[in-house]
């Protein structure tokens, strides 16, 4: 089992012998992803992470999005995806979290002055919810249900 807290602590536990296997100070409000290798989520800056599964080593940290209420990480085939409070989704690589690809799916428009903006924060995405064959489904803060699919683009050679 894995589990992390707001301002507390990621970890591992044995559930057969309820013991804790390794444990690392972490802040996160948003819930882990997990594959065979690594445990992907987002800390409570908007960073991005991967950290190894069985020893808790960080893999890589993703922190471009930083102080974009950034979503928990949703897994699809060679990606890591999430949302952030301007609808905007994210695709990143899972081998080392650069950047595959963009989509934005609200209304809001950030500028490089958010003082002088007014947001929408209703168009802003409350979970890449789940992955359902070859198609995200996304749900905004409004309310609002979009899909989408991810093409990876042919290799030139």
């Amino acid at each position: 089992l894995y589990t992390a807290g707001y301002q507390g602590k990621l970890a591992a536990v044995d559930l057969t012998q309820g013991q804790v296997v390794w444990s690392r100070p972490f802040s996160s409000w948003s819930g882990v992803s997990v594959d065979e290798n690594a445990i992907y989520l987002t800390d409570e800056r908007s960073h991005i992470w991967a950290v190894d599964r069985f020893s808790g080593e960080t893999l890589w940290r993703q922190a471009d999005l930083t102080a974009r209420a950034v979503t928990r990480p949703v897994l699809f085939e060679n990606y890591v995806v999430v949302g952030d409070y301007a609808g905007v989704l994210h695709i990143l690589s899972r081998e080392d979290g650069s950047f595959v690809a963009r989509k934005d799916v609200g209304k809001l428009q950030v500028s490089e002055d958010f003082e002088d903006q007014e947001q929408d924060i209703d168009q802003g995405i409350f979970l890449p919810r789940t992955v359902f064959r070859d198609t995200i489904i996304v749900i905004l803060r409004s309310g609002d249900i979009a899909a989408y699919t991810i093409t990876p683009t042919a290799q030139q050679n």
